[in-house]
């Protein structure tokens, strides 16, 4: 049988295999815990769990600390959870520090929101609850679909940063997500993202 070419748009680059390999104190608790085995750092690992190659960026460092200690009481609702590692305070310190200092994103860390606008909160509120119907996948204080994470705690636990890039774009960073790519303008991005980031317990702050 004749072999024919595979026209250039149909290739698919094969993906070169990631030389990730973390050392000193932070890389010695990966590999005691194992923690590739269900997340991807820098592509190497399995994707049962979060990617972390930007957790830094994404994470706040204290919700962080208190997750590594307690971690399936953080988010209750997961199907699939976090155990408890029981983890030394040195080996948290050590992990959350690495997230912070190196597995960052430059464009996630350059979002400013204004937490202290509060008619950009109302209309972050307006566009969340009414005009794009987040609220339809996502529980705020207790009211709202089960499809997405609950965002009560969303200022306790993102950057605004990350909030607002996930918004703008999820695919971009979750191809097979099931959150849609509503087309928001950067405005009503930062609006929602404002919204989300009083959230500290059900109701904005």
């Amino acid at each position: 049988m004749k072999q024919q070419e595979i026209p250039e748009k149909y290739r698919v680059d094969a993906t070169a295999p990631s030389d990730y390999d973390p050392q000193g104190d932070f890389g010695r608790i990966f590999k005691k815990y194992s923690c590739l085995s269900c997340h991807v750092i820098k592509g190497r690992g399995f994707r049962l769990a979060t990617d972390l190659t930007r957790e830094g960026s994404l994470a706040q460092k204290k919700w962080l600390k208190n997750y590594f200690t307690v971690p399936y009481s953080m988010r209750p609702i997961l199907t699939e959870r976090m155990p408890k590692l029981f983890m030394s305070q040195d080996e948290i310190n050590t992990v959350v520090n690495y997230f912070d200092m190196v597995l960052r994103d430059d464009a996630i860390d350059s979002v400013q929101i204004d937490l202290g606008d509060s008619k950009l909160i109302a209309e972050g509120k307006m566009l969340f609850s009414e005009k794009y119907g987040c609220q339809s996948c996502h529980q705020v204080g207790g009211k709202g679909g089960y499809v997405g994470p609950l965002v009560d705690l969303t200022g306790q636990r993102l950057t605004a940063g990350w909030v607002y890039h996930w918004i703008k774009n999820p695919q971009a960073y979750l191809s097979d997500t099931i959150d849609p790519n509503s087309g928001m303008s950067d405005s009503e991005a930062r609006a929602v993202t404002a919204y989300l980031m009083s959230m500290r317990g059900g109701t904005p702050q």
